[in-house]
């Protein structure tokens, strides 16, 4: 049963965050270059944003909640090897972006 529901909340943030309003210039950025596991000061260097707690809470934190991005280290949020990369759902959300 909690499968289904799990389920049913990705199939919903896919479908919410798959609008093109929805996902900003630099959540799509980093969606885009997301396909190899990279750490947070990568994804900040190509967006050309400086300030990592804004970066956090306005990019990195909507991704993770929605599920189009995850933490290579979950256990431990706060490690200095901690990575991000795109989950399938991710993937989905960016194809939708891309689509004219």
């Amino acid at each position: 049963m909690a499968e289904v529901v799990a389920s049913a909340n990705l199939g919903r943030s896919v479908s919410q965050v798959g609008l093109k309003s929805v996902l900003s210039a630099s959540q799509v950025e980093m969606l885009e270059i997301a396909g190899e596991s990279r750490a947070l000061p990568e994804f900040m260097a190509r967006s050309g944003l400086k300030n990592r707690t804004r970066f956090r809470v306005q990019v990195v934190a909507p991704l993770l909640e929605a599920g189009l991005i995850e933490m290579t280290i979950p256990d431990k949020p706060r490690s200095s090897k901690q990575q991000y990369r795109i989950t399938e759902a991710g993937r989905v959300a960016l194809a939708d972006v891309r689509k004219p």
